[in-house]
């Protein structure tokens, strides 16, 4: 009988799993990465900044990694915007923020920053990755875990509201 502290030359269960979480993220990471990072730069505009926000974004999925179903995308956009938005926050930065309109293209004032966080969570959520993230409605229905119908809706109303009060 071998002694149960020494390793028994073969790896243990929880190493083989993270020898695959670890193939499966690398694999990915470079993708990832670029996605997170355009996801920041739309909304904070700083370099560097951005690219702590990607690193933390993949650090965090990294964690999480055997918990995030399906593509890893839609999360992954989601926690760099998110975390690009706490940035703006906490710096109480005020910039220009562009959505398109379907009568006179872009809107472009500081007016729009101030109606958005106006909005409930979830609408802010929903407008920003609708239309600044280029996300369709089904991949930000998976990433919230909603139905398309909800994105719709919620999109069709939030964006009635923003054109009011901008």
């Amino acid at each position: 009988m071998g002694n149960p502290h020494m390793p028994s030359g073969r790896p243990a269960k929880d190493t083989a799993r993270f020898d695959d979480v670890d193939t499966d993220f690398n694999s990915r990471f470079n993708d990832l990465y670029r996605d997170a990072f355009r996801s920041a730069y739309r909304l904070r505009q700083n370099r560097e900044d951005c690219e702590d926000i990607a690193i933390e974004s993949l650090a965090r999925a990294y964690v999480r990694w055997n918990r995030i179903r399906g593509d890893p995308t839609p999360w992954v956009r989601k926690v760099a915007m998110n975390l690009a938005i706490d940035l703006l926050r906490r710096d109480k930065i005020t910039t220009t923020i562009e959505i398109p309109s379907k009568t006179d293209g872009f809107v472009q004032n500081v007016e729009l920053h101030d109606a958005l966080n106006r909005l409930s969570s979830r609408s802010r959520s929903i407008v920003l990755m609708r239309y600044f993230l280029d996300m369709t409605e089904v991949e930000v229905a998976s990433s919230l875990g909603c139905s398309v119908g909800t994105v719709k809706q919620t999109t069709h109303r939030a964006v009635k509201k923003l054109r009011r009060s901008v």
